[in-house]
């Protein structure tokens, strides 16, 4: 739990704090709590909570704090990861669904280019693997094809953004998706 950053943000604070401290989260083995007493902003606090997740588990669910999730959230999040665990064409499995139109897929699952922040998980070892090793003709091939859009280009620009930075750009907005 981030501090506020502004005093204008201590009463939504504090609410939040009264909802964690009532033990009323439930559906989750286990519930853990980072409280900070500076702010540190979204990229250091992700940057905490992924070395701690992955230093006790090999795979993490992070989402925004002012989600709202279906009830089947966890179920299709936890079966995603153990679905495409050994997909190396797959980095993160996301709980959002862009506003496509899935009529006539066989799957509810689907793979794009780009995903949502807004529920995701990630397994210990592929992120830094698409960063490490990333092959440019195969990933060039297999990410524009039928493309308007540069994939290739976006994740050359990630891969440079991520090693100037290594949390700097892990969270999209909204106009990224418009």
């Amino acid at each position: 739990m981030d501090y506020p950053a502004e005093p204008k943000h201590d009463y939504g604070y504090h609410k939040i704090l009264e909802y964690l401290d009532s033990g009323r989260i439930d559906g989750f083995k286990n519930v853990v709590v980072f409280k900070t007493d500076v702010n540190l902003g979204v990229n250091e606090n992700y940057k905490r909570i992924k070395e701690y997740a992955f230093s006790k588990y090999d795979r993490l669910i992070a989402s925004e704090d002012d989600n709202e999730f279906s009830p089947a959230f966890l179920d299709y999040i936890n079966s995603g990861l153990d679905r495409f665990e050994d997909d190396s064409s797959v980095m993160a499995i996301c709980g959002y669904n862009y506003p496509i139109d899935m009529g006539g897929m066989d799957d509810s699952a689907y793979k794009s280019q780009k995903f949502s922040a807004w529920g995701v998980a990630y397994w210990r070892e592929k992120p830094d693997a698409l960063l490490n090793h990333l092959d440019i003709s195969k990933t060039q091939r297999d990410l524009n094809y039928h493309s308007t859009y540069s994939y290739i280009d976006w994740l050359l620009d990630f891969k440079n953004e991520q090693q100037q930075n290594r949390f700097r750009k892990l969270w999209g907005i909204r106009e990224d998706y418009e």
